[in-house]
């Protein structure tokens, strides 16, 4: 009875010695350094640079190589007050693989190893964490777009996308387990600024954003209002601000934009004036019409530039049907419509520009004139010019006869007051000539009243 007794109390003993075997805790104190890595990979530690405020995330191994994790364990993932934290982990590891430890501050890159428990000791194990800081990188800008280069006066909205940190010309990958990302990023100051066309800064304003590091994508996003038009230069510029990059270089993207009125554009215009030969011809006499030109087209930001002419020239009669009608292409200038008209009457002119295969609204031209043309029948006029000759001719005729008739008798009035004693021969020259003169112009005037009527 004795011995049974003895042999049940020996067993539990055995037991309760592995079970506090299996279930023994190990004290693990962390003490944490400040290490420098250079551009070559070159690294320096500082045993006398104790860093503050780490921060330990736990995880479960799920394979011997720890390629794959479990969920963080809470109660295993605490931030130290000081420089040193002291973390009990048991030594019954989940799985039996052991833990992921991921240490990580702010101002340095964070760091991960493996740690594997075991032992009955609940001795603090002392261990080392250096934390580093790097040398040299920079955020290449992916893109810097905006809705428009030649843009409205209102506000426009830029973005820029930023996908990766580069370091020694490759991406700096991020701390990555299989199924678990342990996210590193790097505080960043993108600036945005507006330049004037002539190259003085008029705006400036900053974001400070978190760049992770592998591939991912970001994007940010300014806006600004242009009050007046003109050209301009906007630019963005990425500058590395966080403590664990250092000696970073920046890189500027810059892009120019027009700002142009707000107003309706995409639409041509024409100018046009225009002058004729005569405003009265002959029939079958030639007629002018000369045209000088020139059509415009201003796009959808502003920009006008010259384009060809359509131009359309139609002459009509009184009842307003067209007897001529023309329609030729020309470059701006002068182009000369020439017509022959065949019958008498009253025409209408006209002459109409439009700018030729332009896009947008077609406004044609500016101003359109119409001119009235009066043209006279070569008979008509023949027949009053024969009428005009033959009252002229038959007043020459009496005038002449008239003429005449007087200079007779003068000439014997003459002759008989002849002084032959005299080497003179008396003339009363200018009593013949007035008399003459008054009288015939006096009968010629009554022979032309007497004919018109």
């Amino acid at each position: 009875m004795e011995s049974k007794f003895l042999r049940i109390i020996l067993v539990s003993l055995f037991l309760f010695s592995v079970f506090s075997f299996a279930s023994a805790d190990r004290t693990v104190k962390f003490s944490f350094y400040e290490g420098k890595e250079l551009a070559n990979g070159s690294k320096t530690v500082y045993t006398d640079h104790l860093i503050s405020g780490v921060t330990l995330e736990t995880y479960s191994c799920l394979n011997v190589e720890c390629s794959l994790v479990g969920s963080k364990i809470d109660a295993l993932s605490k931030t130290a007050s000081g420089n040193n934290m002291d973390v009990t982990f048991p030594t019954e590891m989940p799985n039996g693989f052991g833990y992921l430890v991921y240490f990580y501050h702010d101002d340095y890159f964070g760091v991960e190893d493996k740690l594997s428990v075991s032992g009955t000791s609940s001795t603090i194990s002392p261990a080392s964490v250096f934390l580093y800081q790097k040398e040299g990188a920079n955020i290449p800008i992916d893109d810097f777009k905006f809705n428009a280069i030649n843009t409205r006066t209102t506000n426009v909205s830029f973005v820029v996308d930023l996908s990766h940190i580069l370091r020694n010309g490759t991406v700096y990958p991020n701390l990555q387990k299989a199924n678990n990302s342990l996210s590193e990023n790097v505080k960043t100051d993108l600036f945005f600024r507006v330049f004037d066309s002539n190259n003085v800064k008029i705006y400036e304003t900053k974001k400070t954003i978190n760049v992770e590091y592998g591939n991912n994508t970001q994007t940010a996003s300014f806006n600004y209002a242009f009050n007046i038009v003109g050209n301009y230069n906007v630019e963005v510029e990425t500058k590395i601000v966080d403590k664990q990059l250092f000696n970073t270089v920046s890189n500027i993207s810059t892009k120019p934009i027009k700002i142009i009125s707000n107003v309706a554009n995409n639409y041509s215009y024409s100018t046009i004036s225009s002058s004729v030969s005569a405003l009265n011809v002959n029939v079958g006499e030639n007629f002018q019409y000369n045209v000088t030109h020139a059509s415009f087209y201003v796009d959808e930001f502003g920009v006008t530039t010259a384009s060809n002419s359509i131009i359309v020239y139609k002459i009509k009669d009184v009842s307003g049907t067209v007897v001529y009608n023309s329609t030729v292409n020309r470059i701006a200038g002068t182009y000369e419509f020439d017509y022959t008209f065949v019958n008498a009457g009253n025409y209408t002119t006209n002459v109409n520009v439009c700018a030729q295969n332009v896009p947008g609204a077609l406004t044609c031209s500016s101003e359109t004139k119409t001119i009235v043309v009066s043209v006279v029948s070569d008979k008509s006029k023949s027949r009053e010019d024969k009428e005009d000759s033959k009252i002229i001719s038959k007043a020459g005729t009496y005038f002449s006869d008239f003429i005449e008739d007087n200079s007779e008798s003068k000439e014997n009035e003459t002759i008989e007051n002849f002084d032959s004693t005299s080497n003179e021969v008396d003339f009363p020259v200018e009593e013949v000539l007035i008399f003459t003169l008054s009288a015939g112009i006096v009968a010629v005037a009554i022979k032309l009243l007497l004919l018109l009527l």
